[in-house]
């Protein structure tokens, strides 16, 4: 498959997101006869390749564009025509299309094009044809390019195949350059947001209103800058547009757009974790470039489930000042060949369109989890394109990557250069529970004096995040039930004490696991937070409730790692 890229030529797909301004004058420089261009904006594509071309001379010869679909003929059958609002700056040349039946098939109107391009050879111009992949089943249509390939590459006329798919039949693939114009970066989206509020004759922020639509085409920014001012009296408003761009995204599959995550407040410990980050705010700005500071690339939490690995990362958006987008890896497979190739890298574009950002991937394990031979091959196909963006992307987004079960990681995954940090989330150490419980008892508006505080913290040794949330909430519970029945409602350390004693905690229930967990994080992972200045002695588990796992040498962690959580 012919390809350009402009990044690194061993990408697997062989192809790469090109801005149609930056790439068509380069396609007629280098006499590419023939591309596919992979994109649902159409009309975008076809106004940017006609404000090209018409400014596109050649000894004389002025420059056009001609676009062929099943309804953009005479009395809309099949034909040529030319890109909205260029009829008269651009015409067709007579001569192009000389009769009518020539140019009704798609094979017969490129075959006419074809032998108009070999009698003017000086004549730039490009052919656009929309819907190709439809026409793409069609043999004699398939020839037809082929024979295209050939002949065009000594004229001035080129082949540009439009679609929203990159499915190309194997005929085609050495012979066709597949390009994928992207999404719009700010400068593009900002002067096409400046057109419409010019259009509707509204005045608002284009930069800020762009800036809330990024990640949108053109033309879905454009409909949403004016849903808003429709529904608002005349108004846009950057927060309104961030929410219903997060509605529009919902078509995308595995992206969703989060808005501003969790405060940094909420997160009780993890005292390293807030440190390293805080180092990383001062690297995302333009000066950081300048001064040669290399841009945060992200990290991975890996730890105890309930630890509050998800949560640190929602909480990394806010301490950064970013949008929070997720990126479900699971929706992004399809039961079709190749479908999770189109949704992924459909997902990947989109993020980068959104950036500046932070993306959680939660719990990847469970989407990149071994397949065998009953997924076709989809999982593989997700964490090779994950790791190719990771390694490669130019688009600033802090990537956070949870996990309970290290052993479900690929190894690629945790190389510096895709990450920068593996962070290791143990159970909190006994200062960190007493930020946590100061943190649910203020979130619930409720308050214990520092040393019952203390004593909550002592008796939850062993739990996690999670677990001591759920005991204060128990207790609150137990206070208002006693308030609703007549009695003192007011929240009480026994209240607390007893919540907590009805929790069997997941390190009593998996204690090997732990054990295995914090084995592995030795020298491979740096801790998120310290740990008590005593290891606490394992809880013995109960004796009834559960199976109990057998306990495991520091040699063998790896097997006990296979098991779940």
């Amino acid at each position: 498959m012919a390809t350009v890229t402009a990044k690194d030529k061993s990408l697997e797909n062989k192809t790469e997101d090109f801005g149609i301004l930056g790439f068509v004058p380069k396609m007629l420089s280098a006499r590419i006869p023939v591309v596919w261009f992979v994109t649902a904006e159409e009309q975008r594509t076809e106004t940017d390749v006609a404000r090209l071309m018409g400014g596109t001379t050649w000894k004389g010869h002025q420059g056009f564009c001609a676009i062929w679909s099943l309804t953009s003929g005479n009395k809309h059958k099949a034909g040529w025509t030319t890109p909205d609002g260029w009829s008269e700056k651009m015409p067709i040349p007579e001569d192009f299309a000389p009769d009518e039946q020539s140019t009704v098939s798609p094979h017969g109107a490129l075959t006419a094009a074809c032998e108009y391009a070999l009698k003017n050879k000086t004549q730039p111009f490009i052919m656009v044809v929309r819907d190709a992949h439809i026409h793409m089943k069609e043999p004699v249509w398939r020839r037809t390019v082929k024979d295209l390939f050939k002949k065009l590459r000594d004229t001035l006329g080129s082949l540009i195949l439009l679609s929203v798919s990159d499915d190309i039949h194997p005929d085609m693939k050495h012979d066709i350059t597949i390009v994928r114009p992207g999404l719009p970066d700010i400068k593009t989206l900002t002067r096409h947001v400046t057109q419409a509020l010019s259009d509707l004759g509204f005045e608002a922020d284009p930069h800020q209103c762009a800036m809330a639509l990024r990640g949108l085409g053109t033309g879905q920014a454009k409909d949403l800058l004016k849903l808003d001012i429709v529904k608002n009296h005349g108004t846009a408003n950057p927060e309104r547009l961030s929410k219903l761009k997060a509605e529009k995204l919902a078509s995308v599959h595995g992206v969703h757009f989060e808005g501003e995550g969790y405060a940094m407040g909420s997160v009780g410990g993890l005292d390293h974790y807030k440190a390293w980050l805080h180092k990383r705010l001062h690297a995302l700005t333009p000066q950081a470039r300048e001064a040669g500071i290399d841009e945060p690339k992200g990290c991975v939490f890996v730890g105890v489930p309930g630890g509050g690995k998800t949560l640190t990362a929602r909480a990394t958006a806010a301490k950064l000042k970013l949008p929070l987008i997720s990126l479900n890896l699971s929706e992004c497979e399809g039961g079709i060949v190749g479908e999770t190739a189109t949704r992924m890298a459909e997902a990947l574009r989109t993020i980068d369109a959104l950036a500046p950002c932070v993306v959680l991937i939660d719990e990847i394990e469970k989407a990149l989890g071994s397949g065998g031979e009953h997924d076709g091959g989809s999982k593989r196909t997700l964490v090779r394109l994950l790791l190719i963006w990771l390694q490669e992307r130019r688009s600033q987004v802090f990537t956070c990557i949870t996990s309970n079960d290290i052993s479900g990681l690929p190894p690629e995954l945790t190389r510096k250069g895709r990450i920068d940090e593996i962070w290791f989330v143990d159970l909190p150490s006994r200062i960190d529970r007493e930020a946590i419980v100061r943190i649910h008892l203020a979130k619930r508006l409720r308050s214990l004096t520092d040393s019952e505080i203390a004593k909550t913290a002592l008796s939850v040794e062993g739990y996690t995040g999670s677990e001591i949330e759920e005991a204060i909430k128990e207790a609150i519970l137990t206070a208002w039930t006693r308030q609703c029945e007549g009695g003192n409602g007011a929240l009480t350390i026994d209240d607390v004490l007893a919540a907590a004693k009805d929790i069997v905690p997941m390190a009593v229930t998996y204690a090997s696991k732990l054990d295995a967990i914090r084995e592995w994080a030795k020298g491979r992972a740096r801790r998120a937070s310290d740990a008590d200045v005593e290891a606490p002695p394992t809880p013995e588990k109960p004796k009834t409730g559960g199976e109990q796992m057998p306990a495991i040498s520091a040699d063998l962690f790896g097997n006990a790692l296979k098991q779940p959580w």
